[in-house]
């Protein structure tokens, strides 16, 4: 696994698990993590329970005795960490977004097509019973002739003008669009097909916040993303991310997605 960060915690965790809810035709064995700087690597490994630690992926990659690479690093990286765990002839989990620009994401697709490998992005909410209650609804007719969709991803975790710059700020970070986007534009085309036009906007709130260091740093990605789009089937809709959102807040900050159908009854 690369990354030891929130996500890494999650995958780690969902390894750990797998035995205990599947009944698995393998074992799962945790053999390296990676993260830097290398005293990280190993808290994460002692707290996990992987056997190894490192501060360059590249001892995961090029390991012949894994299978799987977990990547949970920045976004940024996904790319490189995965075309070369591809190349390996590994298979691949990746966080989303596979990469902030759409040719990059496309690139790693291709590659691990010609490779054969199997490949995995974190779209966890396309595993929630509700959402695929819901796809079956639509297949299945009861929900009628499907006219409009409304997806909205909101999150309140960068409202804080105050807060520090972090590598979601950067440029290669993506912005809401592509962190929160990416899961509202994925259970869209889950629920009701490809989508095959899109007009879209982009909007930073928060132009400028303090680093690490208290220098005061520009943003360059969005805090606000909205797109209209229009679905092969014939439905239309609006998807909205937003991480400055404020409201109804839990103190473990979960996600919260919210879907609405606007449906035609059948007569």
């Amino acid at each position: 696994m690369v990354g030891t960060g929130f996500m890494g915690k999650a995958h780690a965790f969902g390894f750990s698990a797998a035995a205990k809810v599947f009944d698995l035709p393998f074992n799962i064995i945790l053999d390296t993590v990676a993260d830097v700087p290398e005293e990280g690597a190993q808290k994460a490994a002692n707290a996990y329970g992987f056997e190894r630690s490192t501060s360059d992926w590249c001892d995961i990659t090029e390991n012949t005795e894994i299978d799987v690479v977990s990547i949970t690093a920045p976004n940024a990286l996904h790319k490189e960490i995965a075309l070369a765990a591809i190349a390996a002839g590994k298979n691949v989990y990746c966080e989303k977004p596979l990469a902030p620009l759409a040719i990059d994401a496309l690139e790693m697709s291709e590659a691990a097509e010609v490779a054969g490998v199997k490949t995995q992005v974190g779209f966890n909410y396309l595993c929630n019973p509700m959402i695929q209650l819901a796809r079956t609804m639509i297949a299945n007719g009861e929900l009628g002739d499907v006219r409009s969709y409304r997806g909205i991803h909101a999150e309140d975790y960068m409202v804080d003008a105050a807060a520090p710059f972090t590598f979601r700020h950067d440029a290669a970070g993506g912005g809401a669009l592509a962190d929160l986007g990416s899961h509202a534009l994925a259970t869209a085309e889950f629920l009701l097909g490809p989508i095959v036009e899109v007009l879209g906007d982009c909007l930073t709130v928060i132009g400028e916040r303090d680093d690490a260091e208290g220098k005061r740093r520009k943003i360059e990605v969005d805090d606000v993303g909205r797109a209209f789009l229009r679905f092969q089937n014939g439905a239309s809709g609006t998807i909205e991310a937003n991480w400055i959102a404020t409201g109804r807040s839990t103190i473990s900050k979960s996600m919260v997605q919210k879907a609405h159908l606007s449906t035609q009854a059948n007569a």
